[in-house]
């Protein structure tokens, strides 16, 4: 028998285990991207939801401490009434020495709208701070005597809440 020198022939179909493409390796590594794709995109719509939920809870946050403020300041100005059977003016108001009228005391904290750092009432609507309107107009507790007010702040919604005076 004589040996060839000639190589022998090499079957296509038979490919070494070594250099053999795995097909579930690539299944395995798609699937493995599609999940962090779509882990990415779920993390990035639950923040989104987050996100205006916070907001949604910070707005109605802020209009429940305004109706509050208000709540408050119009309990200050009905004790003054009872005390002195008019209501403060706007410079009363806004004085250090109405606390000392005001034997509930008073919180000049609750003057501030949530978004404003000023703790003064002011005359006119305004988004960042409180109105308090005695009337009539230019009363003054002097030679106008104020009998009645209104307190108004403006909503998240821009919508004016209004607080009036009982008498």
């Amino acid at each position: 028998m004589t040996e060839s020198i000639l190589p022998q022939p090499v079957d296509l179909m038979e490919i070494p285990e070594s250099q053999k493409i795995d097909s579930t390796s690539f299944k395995h590594k798609s699937n493995r991207t599609l999940m962090y794709l779509v882990g990415i995109i779920l993390i990035a719509f639950l923040g989104l939801i987050a996100s205006v939920v916070y907001d949604y809870l910070n707005t109605n946050s802020q209009d429940s401490i305004r109706r509050s403020d208000l709540a408050y300041i119009a309990t200050q100005a009905e004790t003054f009434y009872n005390l002195n059977h008019y209501y403060p003016s706007l410079r009363q108001i806004n004085s250090v020495s109405f606390s000392a009228f005001n034997p509930k005391g008073l919180d000049k904290t609750k003057f501030k709208d949530p978004t404003s750092k000023t703790e003064v009432l002011v005359s006119s609507v305004s988004p960042s701070a409180y109105a308090y309107e005695p009337t009539p107009a230019n009363c003054n507790n002097f030679k106008i005597i104020c009998q009645h007010f209104k307190l108004v702040a403006v909503m998240s919604s821009n919508q004016d809440y209004v607080q009036k005076s009982r008498h």
